[in-house]
C-alpha cells in the first residue's frame, strides 16, 4: 500500500509542476491583467514620492502624477516593464522542480510564493524610483537615468534577493531532513532494538 500512496503522490507532483511552469508560460504570454494591477499599485506607491495627484489609466497600463496641472507627467507600464518576465520564470523553474519529486509541496510552493512576492515588490521599487526621479529631475535626466541604471539594480538586486531566498528556503528543509535523520540513526545506536 504504500508503494501506491508514493507513486500516487509522485504522480500529483508531477502534474501540479507541470501545472505551474505551464503557469509560468501563460503568464509571460498573457500578462494584460498583472499589468493593470501592477500600474494601479505603482500609481498608489508613486503618490507619496510625486507631487500633486495622482491618477491611474489601468486599461491603458499607466498612471499620471500632478494631474491636471502644466507638471503633469506620468509612466506607462509596458510589457517590457512588467514582472511577469520575472516571475514568469520563476514559476516554471518551480514547476520543473517540483516535478522532479526532490522537495515536499508546502514547501516548493512557500520559497515560489515568497520569491515571487519579493520580484513583485522589486518591480515596484523600480517603478516608483522612475516616477521619482522623473518628477524630480525631469525626463531627460531623471527618467532616462533611472529607468536605465537605477531601475535596473533595483532589478537586479530584487532578482538575487528572490533568488537567494528561494534557495535558502529548500536547502533549509533538506538540511533539517538531514538533521533529523542523524538524530534517528543516533538514537538506534545508542539504543538497540532487542
Amino acid at each position: 500500500m504504500k508503494t501506491a500512496s508514493r507513486q500516487a503522490m509522485r504522480a500529483i507532483r508531477a502534474l501540479l509542476g507541470v501545472g505551474l511552469a505551464a503557469g509560468g508560460v501563460a503568464l509571460m504570454m498573457s500578462h494584460d491583467l498583472l499589468r493593470q494591477g501592477e500600474t494601479v499599485l505603482a500609481g498608489a506607491l508613486s503618490q507619496s514620492v510625486t507631487p500633486g495627484e495622482t491618477y491611474v489609466a489601468a486599461d491603458a497600463h499607466a498612471f499620471f502624477w500632478a494631474s491636471a496641472t502644466p507638471a503633469m507627467h506620468g509612466l506607462r507600464v509596458t510589457a517590457e516593464c512588467t514582472s511577469a518576465f520575472l516571475v514568469g520564470p520563476l514559476l516554471i523553474l518551480a514547476g520543473l522542480i517540483l516535478a522532479s519529486g526532490r522537495f515536499g509541496l508546502g514547501r516548493m510552493l512557500a520559497a515560489t510564493g515568497l520569491a515571487a512576492t519579493v520580484l513583485v515588490l522589486a518591480n515596484q521599487g523600480r517603478l516608483v524610483l522612475i516616477a521619482w526621479a522623473t518628477a524630480k529631475w525631469g525626463v531627460a535626466d531623471g527618467y532616462q537615468w533611472s529607468h536605465t541604471v537605477g531601475g535596473s539594480l533595483v532589478v537586479g538586486l530584487g532578482v538575487a534577493l528572490a533568488l537567494g531566498v528561494f534557495i535558502v528556503m529548500l536547502a533549509a528543509r533538506r538540511k533539517q531532513r538531514g538533521r533529523r535523520r542523524e538524530s534517528f540513526q543516533s538514537d538506534l545506536s545508542t539504543h538497540p532494538a532487542n
